[in-house]
């Protein structure tokens, strides 16, 4: 017989928590106005719903399991919420100035029965810092409000192109200012997130070489891209890129910027001018 790991059975003790304490709370006993017991009431409701079974129109709300895959587009769906933390745990969780979250690496082999982690998401909470660094993302159409929370997820596009401007910000902020030890920590959670795809990236470009996970770091903001079809050819700048499932494929999509010609002027207008698949 297998042992069973403590996540796994903390997860099945959540699962019938959830499935027993409603049906328990729900048992509510009826009284008469003179005190007696109406239990036979409660009969008469449940041959009541018996005979309505399958009339009423309800919601029921699933859950992600734990087994999901998003990355496959394969899901688990259950019928219990996930685990909450501890009240304590969570108070503790609202202290950082960055908050980092991880996932399963599920494109990785695992080890010893444990799958690696990768990076998911960044959430800065330090309003000094968000102030700081609002001037810098608008290079990526990227618009900071210092009054909030800045969030970024995977793979961290306006992160990866802004990288050498924060690290410049850095260094030319004095020493006593509080904002140098929130710009040193920063960087160092961006060196362990994004340090392993800059250096890829790096050698792939070395070589003039592409890699299909990679090839949008090719593309920064207002990179200008050729399009050709049949007899004309249209130049435009890139806008964003982003991965999509696109009839079964994944793809990565450009939307780009170009000038069009109305017959009397010139105006700006969103294109996509092709996709790579994988």
């Amino acid at each position: 017989m297998g042992r069973i790991s403590r996540s796994d059975m903390s997860e099945t003790l959540w699962k019938w928590r959830c499935k027993v304490l409603p049906v328990q709370e729900s048992k509510n006993v009826k009284f008469l106005d003179d005190g007696t017991d109406a239990s036979s009431d409660l009969d008469l409701v449940k041959k009541k719903e018996m005979t309505t079974l399958g009339v009423d129109a309800t919601v029921k709300t699933l859950y992600e399991g734990k087994n999901s895959n998003p990355g496959n587009n394969c899901f688990e769906w259950v019928d219990y919420p996930p685990k909450q933390i501890s009240k304590s745990v969570a108070k503790a969780q609202e202290r950082p100035a960055i908050k980092v979250f991880k996932i399963k690496d599920r494109e990785k082999q695992s080890m010893g029965g444990r799958l690696p982690l990768t990076y998911h998401s960044i959430e800065i909470q330090n309003y000094t810092l968000v102030e700081a660094l609002v001037p810098i993302l608008k290079m990526e159409s990227v618009h900071l409000d210092p009054g909030d929370t800045a969030k970024f997820q995977a793979p961290f596009r306006p992160l990866f192109f802004c990288y050498d401007a924060i690290v410049s910000l850095f260094r030319e902020t004095a020493d006593d200012l509080p904002l140098k030890a929130y710009l040193r920590l920063l960087v160092n959670v961006l060196d362990d997130m994004l340090g392993e795809l800059r250096k890829k990236a790096r050698h792939l470009r070395s070589n003039r070489l592409a890699n299909f996970k990679t090839m949008w770091t090719l593309f920064p903001r207002d990179t200008p891209v050729y399009q050709f079809a049949g007899t004309s050819e249209t130049v435009c700048k890139v806008k964003t890129t982003e991965y999509r499932n696109i009839m079964g494929s994944f793809c990565l999509v450009l939307t780009c910027k170009a000038m069009s010609f109305s017959g009397e002027d010139f105006g700006g207008r969103l294109i996509r001018p092709g996709s790579v698949g994988s």
